[in-house]
């Protein structure tokens, strides 16, 4: 038997929420470390202008030594 259309809409919205949920972090950790310390700090934008990579060698090279 199929379930009524009110319970299958909540079961969307509650799985589009869960979604948001977890991805909204994901999506700022992403994008603040592939950020300049000038789009960090002085230009807030939600996208990295111009991405790079300089914070993950800062921290590889760190550990290295």
């Amino acid at each position: 038997m199929r379930e009524p259309l009110s319970i299958r809409g909540h079961d969307l919205r509650a799985a589009c929420a869960l979604r948001l949920h977890g991805g909204v972090p994901l999506f700022w950790m992403v994008t603040t470390a592939l950020k300049t310390n000038k789009d960090l700090y002085e230009d807030f934008t939600y996208l990295p202008r111009h991405p790079t990579l300089q914070h993950f060698i800062r921290v590889i090279r760190a550990d290295a030594s």
